[in-house]
């Protein structure tokens, strides 16, 4: 983090949210990309029920990791210090 951002309160909030933002982009990036190179195997093995499958499963892959993000999220905002954020209240 750059020295000229001053360290407040909303700092510490948004680093945990942030985590938890890329932790849920990597997953979803892991995950695809290994269904991805699982498709050129399929192919090559000529697996058309396996290659179907796996396009579903990337198909439902999106939903499902937001599904998780916004249950994560829910919890986090939840239990979160409401007065971290108030100097943004008019």
């Amino acid at each position: 983090m750059s020295k000229s951002i001053k360290q407040g309160p909303i700092s510490a909030d948004g680093r945990s949210l942030a985590t938890l933002i890329k932790h849920y982009y990597r997953r979803y990036c892991k995950s695809f990309r290994e269904l991805t190179v699982r498709a050129k195997h399929r192919f090559e093995d000529r697996d058309w029920r396996g290659i179907r499958k796996d396009a579903l499963l990337r198909l439902d892959l999106y939903g499902d990791m937001l599904d998780d993000i916004q249950n994560d999220l829910a919890r986090f905002f939840r239990t979160w210090d409401h007065t971290t954020f108030s100097c943004f209240a008019s």
